[in-house]
């Protein structure tokens, strides 16, 4: 991430020199290339049938040279997974909070350290 200021400035006229007034801002720029993530099931090549249970893994790196913080995850789970019972999936984070357990799968205030990873697990059963 790089933190950038931009400055502008308001002249009297065309060859004025001396601004009469500058307003700055400051903001930061992520470069996506230091996330990565990938999602992987229990069993990456075998055939689920009706019954049994499936566990998603999702792991989130950073790559980059900076801590990630306050970053957000979703995932829709497909109709054809269930939560194991009742009506929220069986979600384990290791880093934020999970707010949405349903079938729109929400983890809020994820913070990935230099050179870390945090990994989020969904288990629901195939219907």
């Amino acid at each position: 991430m790089a933190t950038i200021l931009n400055t502008g400035q308001v002249f009297e006229n065309a060859t004025a020199t001396t601004p009469l007034q500058t307003a700055d801002v400051n903001f930061t720029i992520f470069n996506v290339e230091n996330l990565s993530m990938t999602k992987t099931v229990d069993r990456p090549g075998e055939i689920y049938f009706t019954g049994q249970q499936i566990v998603f893994t999702i792991t989130i790196d950073n790559n980059g040279d900076e801590a990630l913080t306050g970053l957000r995850f979703t995932d829709t789970i497909d109709p054809s997974v269930n939560p194991v019972s009742g009506t929220d999936f069986t979600i384990t984070t290791t880093s934020g909070t999970v707010t949405s357990a349903s079938r729109d799968i929400i983890v809020d205030g994820i913070s990935v350290p230099v050179g870390g990873s945090v990994t989020i697990t969904i288990t629901g059963v195939i219907a």
